[in-house]
């Protein structure tokens, strides 16, 4: 059986040069973890009162009903609604990718690392096969795929937003993890992000226009890059004491 392919980035200007000579397909997807939690969608993660399925229907339903008088726009497929709802922090069968390998990075890094756990970017090789159309049901496809959602929000389209919709396999009583599929394994590679290198790499992202604010667009993604500029998180401030020469901080 195949091995999904692994290697360790402990810098900004190695995850650039591995982009520069690896990143060549058309569309490439990535994938930013603090940790190497399993690819599988946050619907698949919460503890639901009523059988999986059920509690999917039931609160996408609520969704559509309620989020109405929210909305400057309907959606107008189940495609579309399950990206709203996914944006908005509901619990979907989807599971976030994007296309810019930056901002999976940042991902990846904007929070200091979890103990002594290590982040990881995961970057997968789709074919023309592996993306679902929309005339396809979300709901009953043979088996996982990405798909590219429409820019139904500003995020979205930002942060150049794809998806993967996760097959439930009814016999298994579970949704597939994503980087245990074995026609997948080979279209995957894994990138260890060492904690002690986040600091550095969202700093250097930073100067490349990848932050909150960016990510964000909105009042609290502005509000939450202004502050992060002018204060420290725990692994940044004990980085400072390191380093005599306080350029290495935007915004001195």
């Amino acid at each position: 059986m195949s091995k999904v392919e692994c290697l360790t980035i402990g810098s900004f200007q190695a995850f650039t040069k591995f982009l520069a000579r690896d990143n060549t397909q058309d569309i490439v997807l990535f994938r930013g973890q603090r940790a190497d939690w399993p690819l599988i969608p946050k619907l698949a993660r919460i503890d639901a009162d009523r059988p999986i399925l059920d509690a999917e229907r039931t609160m996408l339903k609520a969704f559509k009903q309620q989020s109405l008088p929210f909305l400057s726009m309907t959606p107008a497929t189940d495609w579309d609604w399950l990206a709203l709802a996914q944006h908005y922090g509901l619990a979907t069968r989807l599971l976030d990718w994007t296309l810019n390998p930056l901002v999976a990075l940042w991902f990846s890094v904007r929070k200091p690392a979890e103990s002594t756990r290590d982040g990881v970017v995961w970057m997968f090789r789709p074919t023309d096969d592996d993306f679902a159309q929309e005339t396809e049901d979300p709901f009953s496809g043979n088996r996982t795929k990405a798909f590219r959602p429409n820019h139904i929000t500003d995020r979205i389209r930002v942060q150049s937003g794809y998806f993967t919709v996760h097959k439930f396999v009814s016999s298994a009583h579970k949704f597939v993890t994503f980087n245990l599929i074995g026609r997948y394994k080979p279209q995957l590679t894994k990138l260890v992000i060492p904690g002690k290198s986040f600091p550095e790499m969202r700093y250097r992202l930073d100067q490349f226009g990848v932050n909150q604010s960016v990510l964000f667009p909105d009042l609290a993604g502005l509000c939450a890059h202004t502050q992060w500029l002018h204060s420290f998180l725990a692994d940044e401030k004990k980085l400072k004491r390191e380093y005599k020469d306080s350029s290495w901080k935007l915004g001195d």
